[in-house]
């Protein structure tokens, strides 16, 4: 599991915030976060850099990239 996802999923449930209301929020389409959290896809920089600033740093763009330890055991089960 992608651990990017994994953060952002709990952080929508954990705030009860829709994938429509959170992608207002970070200016991108509902469908990039659908495919976002359902691991379809990867936010670009600019993209990680909102998602960062709106979780707080809940969400960092680290959490998608394998220099997240996480990651790296997730790819390697896979």
């Amino acid at each position: 599991m992608n651990l990017g996802a994994k953060r952002l999923r709990d952080y929508l449930e954990r705030r009860h915030l829709t994938q429509r209301e959170f992608s207002v929020a970070v200016e991108t389409s509902e469908a990039t976060i659908s495919r976002i959290v359902n691991e379809g896809s990867i936010p670009d920089v600019g993209l990680c850099v909102r998602i960062k600033q709106y979780t707080d740093g809940y969400v960092v763009p680290e959490d998608w990239t394998k220099k997240n330890p996480e990651n790296i055991i997730a790819s390697k089960t896979a």
